[in-house]
């Protein structure tokens, strides 16, 4: 599905940015000429020190807030893509900057497709078992959820209910429900809208690096309350297995 008032998307791709561990290096400027030794530096910053990127993003916004926009929503539209990693480190640079007017270029890009060309032989930087297109589009909605604004919520709600992806849709479900401090009044809102298949995704237990595990086990054990069909057989129980002859994968004579 295209976008009828989606960027130009036939700008030239950037280059593969590849990530080098030195989170101890002052962060590069957020600009034009340096954006890609920005998302570089920002990927290699350990997950617990995510506020240094944080404090980057402001600090670059205080001085050039509207140029700053301009050049993430550009970057975004560069397709197609060729390094996921970095498309997915740009759209948490967009979404940490929390500005209103991303929201409806994060939806385009949510349901744009193709993202990555996937003629035969291109290769979009790394290898997923994961569709890249999907990954990409999850985190978008993901990023457009954390604006936390009306239009943003509308925009994330209806692809919850409308794309055709069920990740992308579970990461919609998700994403609403954390930016609504999993509140049990929106959760039963979503349980009402969303697909038949979907609704057992709304509220399924969340692990981050601030999870309880006392209160995740109770999360997990609340949800499968809730959905016992979704609880995994115990693999201990059934048939044992039967002895076999040697190299012929035939049961031994004599057994049950």
């Amino acid at each position: 599905m295209t976008t009828e008032n989606a960027p130009d998307a036939t700008s030239p791709a950037k280059p593969p940015v590849h990530v080098v561990d030195r989170p101890d290096l002052p962060p590069p400027r957020l600009g034009p000429e340096t954006i890609d030794d920005f998302l570089v530096w920002a990927a290699s910053v350990p997950v617990g020190e995510v506020d240094a990127v944080r404090r980057a993003i402001a600090s670059a916004a205080a001085s050039q807030r509207d140029e700053l926009v301009d050049l993430l929503h550009r970057e975004l539209w560069r397709l197609p893509v060729t390094d996921v990693s970095r498309h997915l480190v740009l759209l948490s640079t967009v979404g940490e900057l929390r500005d209103p007017r991303s929201a409806q270029g994060l939806a385009d890009l949510v349901w744009f497709e193709p993202l990555v060309d996937e003629r035969p032989g291109s290769t979009p930087g790394c290898s997923f078992e994961v569709d890249p297109t999907r990954m990409i589009q999850a985190r978008a909605v993901e990023m457009l959820s954390y604006l936390a604004t009306e239009e943003a919520d509308r925009l994330t709600v209806r692809v919850a209910l409308e794309h055709p992806s069920p990740a992308v849709r579970a990461a919609a479900i998700d994403a609403h429900l954390y930016n609504h401090g999993d509140s049990a009044e929106e959760a039963d809102r979503l349980r009402a809208v969303v697909r038949s298949e979907d609704v057992v995704l709304v509220g399924v237990p969340r692990f981050t690096r601030d999870t309880d595990p006392d209160e995740l086990a109770r999360s997990v054990q609340e949800f499968y309350d809730r959905h016992p069909s979704e609880r995994a057989d115990d693999p201990r129980h059934g048939d044992e297995p039967q002895p076999r002859h040697r190299g012929t994968g035939t049961p031994a004579e004599g057994s049950a």
